[in-house]
């Protein structure tokens, strides 16, 4: 199922949404009876079917699968499921443009009421519901909701990436300034060789050889040769 969803994203992001959606339809029709109808998998081929269903101006077949899929989830899974409340919302969304007010707020209600434990009090998703119930003037953000808002329980359509400005063209040189040469070149993996330590204060920074002081005498006096003795520790690796 997941081949098949990236396969009709493809489709829909080369402009070709009619066979992106009657891809995305055979492959939930073939899997159901292999995964079932309730499966993660299908239930969430079926909820994006849906959103590319209304982007293409079809909403009634986006609630056709909507209410076919929420009633097979909810047999085992019930309300309080993300994926669940990711089909409510939508379902709530088609109402409103269908004109189903009713419908619309029976929806929102599931987001409202079982959204904040399962999503989170601030999620997009809740907030839209709550707004709606709590009488906003305009519905979630226009006709299509934000895919952003379901990012977590379901997939969500990829954003169309904004065009790169045009880069300026380099400044004019002025004459007789000097030019700058060529970068050095970079060393393959100097990115990853250590940084040179910092100087200790009171080491004698010269390059003349200082004598060695005596190290510490052994807690033990048999410790350095028991073979019972703990190995001393490693360095970090």
């Amino acid at each position: 199922m997941t081949a098949a969803q990236h396969q009709s994203l493809a489709l829909r992001s080369a402009g070709d949404l009619a066979s992106a959606r009657r891809l995305l339809t055979d492959a939930i029709v073939t899997a159901r009876p292999t995964y079932g109808e309730d499966h993660p998998e299908v239930l969430g081929s079926a909820h994006l079917l849906a959103r590319l269903h209304r982007e293409a101006d079809d909403p009634a077949a986006a609630r056709r699968v909507l209410e076919e899929a929420y009633a097979a989830g909810e047999r085992r899974r019930g309300d309080a499921d993300p994926l669940m409340l990711a089909l409510s919302f939508d379902l709530a969304g088609v109402a409103e443009e269908l004109g189903n007010r009713h419908e619309a707020r029976r929806n929102y209600t599931r987001v409202a009421t079982a959204g904040p434990a399962v999503l989170g009090p601030e999620h997009p998703a809740v907030r839209a519901a709550r707004s709606y119930l709590g009488g906003s003037a305009a519905a979630p953000a226009g006709p299509l909701p934000d895919p952003a808002a379901l990012a977590g329980p379901t997939m969500s359509l990829p954003a169309v990436p904004a065009p790169r400005a045009p880069q300026a063209p380099p400044p004019p040189p002025v004459p007789g300034a000097p030019r700058p040469g060529p970068p050095a070149p970079a060393v393959p993996g100097s990115e990853w060789a250590p940084q040179p330590a910092p100087p200790h204060f009171g080491v004698p920074q010269s390059g003349v050889p200082q004598p060695a002081r005596p190290g510490p005498a052994p807690a033990h006096p048999y410790r350095a040769s028991s073979g019972w003795a703990p190995p001393p520790a490693a360095g970090p690796g």
